[in-house]
C-alpha cells in the first residue's frame, strides 16, 4: 500500500493538479444528495427483505427509549447485541419520534457517510478525482439504495469497514507521525467494534492487516525492528481497546465479557454449512443473464443492422429479468470492475492493489472464511446483503478505472471516443441499478402495501383501543398510541375467550375462526393487481400472503365448543 508521497514511483506523480476545495466540497454534496435520493425513492422503513430482522431492529430501538432499555434489550437476543446500530436508530427515534421514516434515517445517512469516507480513500491513495469518481459510483450501486432505507445493519457495517480502511490509508500518508499512529489506532479500532455494528464487519481485518505488513515488509522498515514493531503497536492497540468495549457491552449486559464474542460461532455451527459459497458471490457479481442478453443483442445487431435492434440491445442490458430476480444484486458493476482492473493491470497503476485485494480478501473470507479462532466454522451460507462487505471496493476499482482513461490526455476524435466511452459506461450503469433498485424495492413495497394500510385503518381507531396480532409486526405501521399486544398462545384453543372482548385483532383471513368467535371483518388490504403480477415472484414468505391479512373486531361474543 502507498505510504508517504516520497515513495511513489514516477508514473504515480501524472495526477492532475488541484483546484481548490470548492468543487470537491459540491460534488461530493452532489453525491450524497444522489445516494439519499435514490434510498428514499420507492420504499423506506422496515421490510420482510431480511426476515423478520428489520422489525426486530425497529422494535429493540424503540425499547432503548424506556427506563432501563438498555437492560430490557440486552436480554433480547443475539440480534439485541449490535448496539452501535440500535443506538443509532433510537437516536432518530428520540428527536423525530418512532415511524418508518425515522427508523430508516441511520441507514440512509450510512450510505452517504460511505461515500464520503470513498471519497477520502480515493483522495489520499489517487487524488481526488478518483475519490469523487469511487464515491458517485457507490452513491448509485444497487446494494447500498436497496438496503439504505431499510431497518437493517446492512448498510452501517459498510460504513464501518469503509471507515477501517480509510483510517488506514490515513496512517500510511501520515507514517512516523502522532498523527499517523492516531490514525491507525482507529483503523484497529474500527476494524473490531463493528462487532456491536454486525459480527460480519470484522471480515475486514485481513485486508487491514495486509495493508499493515506490506507497510512493515518495506525494506527501509524491515532493517529496523523498532521500526516494524512501531508501525504494528497502534493498530494492535486499536483492536484491544475495541475488543475491551465489546467484552465491557457484553458484561454490562449481563451475559458475560466473552458472550458476544461467541456468540455468532455458536449459532454458525449450528445452522452452517461447510460447503464454499464462492459459486453464489460470482453469480452476482456476473450475472450470466446479462451476458446472454449482449450476446443475443449483438447477434441482432450483426444479423441486421438498425438503431432499433440496438435500441433493444441497450434495454436488454438495463433490465430485468423477473424470473432471476437475486442473479442481479450487482447488476452491471461486476462486469465494469473487471474492465477497470484490466486497465489499471495494463497501465501498470499500482494503486489497483487496494480495490483488488479488498474485493478478493472479503470475497475469499465470506465463501471460504472461518468464525471461529478456536476450531473451522464456516460462515456456510450467502446472502445478497453480504456483498455490502465488498461493495466500495467495486466502486472504488469502477472510479479509479474512469480517472485514470480520463487522465490519459487524448484531443480530437479519439479523446472524444475517449469521453464517450465513459459518458456511455455511466449512463448503462445508472440505468441497470436503476431497474435493479425499482424492481427489488417495489417487490418489498408489495409485502409492505397491506400492513400499511391496516396501520393507517388501526390509527382511525377510538383512543384506548386495543389489537391483538399473531407475530405480524402491525406496530410498526401504527404511529398513534394505539396498544398492540401478542396474541395468547391459546387463543386458538379457547374459542376466541383468551382474549379481552371489544378488542380487534389481525390475523390471516380465518373463516372458521370468524363464524365460531363471531368476528366482524373490520377492515381488508387491497392489493395492486398489477404489481402483484409483475412482481409476486419476489414476494417475501415472511408473512405468508401479506394480502390475507384481515382485522377483526371480537365482540367477546362466540358460539360454545362441544
Amino acid at each position: 500500500m502507498p505510504g508517504k508521497r516520497r515513495h511513489m514511483p514516477a508514473h504515480a506523480t501524472s495526477r492532475p493538479a488541484t483546484t481548490g476545495n470548492a468543487p470537491y466540497l459540491v460534488a461530493i454534496l452532489a453525491v450524497c444528495a444522489l445516494s439519499a435520493t435514490l434510498c428514499l425513492l420507492y420504499v423506506y422503513g422496515p421490510t420482510p427483505i431480511n426476515g423478520a430482522d428489520d422489525y426486530i431492529y425497529y422494535n429493540l430501538a424503540r425499547d432503548l427509549l424506556l427506563p432501563g432499555g438498555f437492560h430490557i434489550v440486552a436480554k433480547a437476543g443475539v440480534l439485541a447485541q449490535q448496539f452501535i446500530l440500535l443506538y443509532g436508530i433510537a437516536l432518530f427515534y428520540y428527536i423525530l419520534g418512532v415511524s418508518g421514516f425515522s427508523s430508516s434515517i441511520f441507514g440512509i445517512l450510512s450510505v452517504a457517510l460511505t461515500s464520503v469516507a470513498l471519497y477520502k480513500v480515493g483522495s489520499v491513495y489517487y487524488g481526488r478525482d478518483a475519490g469523487i469518481l469511487a464515491a458517485f459510483f457507490y452513491s448509485f450501486s444497487p446494494l447500498p439504495a436497496i438496503y439504505g432505507p431499510v431497518v437493517g445493519d446492512n448498510t452501517p457495517m459498510a460504513l464501518i469497514i469503509t471507515l477501517a480502511v480509510m483510517l488506514m490509508v490515513m496512517g500510511r500518508r501520515d507514517e512516523g507521525t502522532l498523527k499517523g499512529a492516531t490514525y491507525t489506532f482507529l483503523s484497529g479500532f474500527c476494524g473490531v467494534i463493528g462487532m456491536l455494528v454486525t459480527s460480519q464487519s470484522i471480515i475486514i481485518l485481513p485486508l487491514l492487516c495486509l495493508m499493515l505488513l506490506y507497510y512493515i515488509a518495506r525494506p527501509a522498515v524491515r532493517r529496523k525492528a523498532s521500526a516494524s514493531i512501531i508501525a504494528a503497536l497502534p493498530f494492535a492497540a486499536g483492536m484491544a481497546a475495541a475488543a475491551c468495549v465489546v467484552a465491557a457491552a457484553g458484561y454490562l449486559s449481563g451475559n458475560g465479557p466473552l458472550y458476544i464474542f461467541t456468540l455468532n460461532s455458536g449459532i454458525y455451527a449450528s445452522n452452517g454449512s461447510s460447503a464454499p459459497q464462492i459459486q453464489n458471490y460470482l453469480e452476482w457479481l456476473f450475472p450470466y443473464g446479462i451476458v446472454a442478453k449482449v450476446t443475443a443483442g449483438a447477434a441482432d445487431i450483426v444479423a441486421a443492422p438498425s438503431l432499433q435492434s440496438l435500441g433493444q440491445l441497450l434495454y436488454g442490458i438495463i433490465t430485468l429479468d423477473p424470473s432471476q430476480p437475486f442473479l442481479y444484486e450487482a447488476g452491471f458493476f461486476g462486469y465494469a470492475g473487471i474492465i477497470s482492473a484490466a486497465y489499471l493491470l495494463a497501465r501498470r497503476q499500482r494503486h489497483l492493489a487496494l480495490p483488488a485485494l479488498w474485493l478478493l480478501t472479503t470475497l475469499l473470507y465470506l465463501s471460504y472464511g472461518t468464525v471461529s479462532l478456536s476450531s473451522y466454522i464456516s460462515i456456510g451460507y450467502a446472502y445478497p446483503r453480504f456483498g455490502l462487505i465488498y461493495e466500495p471496493a467495486l466502486a472504488m476499482l469502477i472510479g479509479f478505472g474512469v480517472a485514470a482513461f480520463l487522465r490519459v490526455r487524448r484531443n480530437g476524435l479519439l479523446g472524444s471516443a475517449m469521453r464517450g466511452f465513459c459518458y456511455g459506461l455511466v449512463i448503462i450503469l445508472f440505468l441497470n441499478s436503476l431497474s435493479l433498485i425499482k424492481y427489488v424495492n417495489t417487490s418489498q413495497y408489495v409485502d409492505v402495501v397491506p400492513l400499511r394500510q391496516i396501520g393507517a385503518y388501526i390509527d382511525t381507531l377510538p383512543a384506548g383501543s386495543v389489537v391483538y396480532d399473531n407475530g405480524i409486526p402491525i406496530d410498526a405501521y401504527v404511529t398513534r398510541s394505539i396498544r398492540v399486544v401478542r396474541l395468547p398462545p391459546q387463543f386458538y384453543q379457547s374459542n376466541c375467550s383468551a382474549i379481552t372482548p371489544g378488542t380487534y385483532i389481525v390475523i390471516p383471513q380465518n373463516i372458521s375462526l370468524q363464524e365460531s368467535c363471531m368476528l366482524e371483518t373490520v377492515f381488508s388490504p387491497h392489493g395492486n393487481t398489477t404489481l402483484m403480477g409483475y412482481y409476486g415472484i419476489f414476494l417475501n414468505a415472511t408473512f405468508q400472503q401479506p394480502y390475507n391479512l384481515r382485522l377483526y373486531y371480537y365482540s367477546g361474543l362466540h358460539i360454545p365448543q362441544g
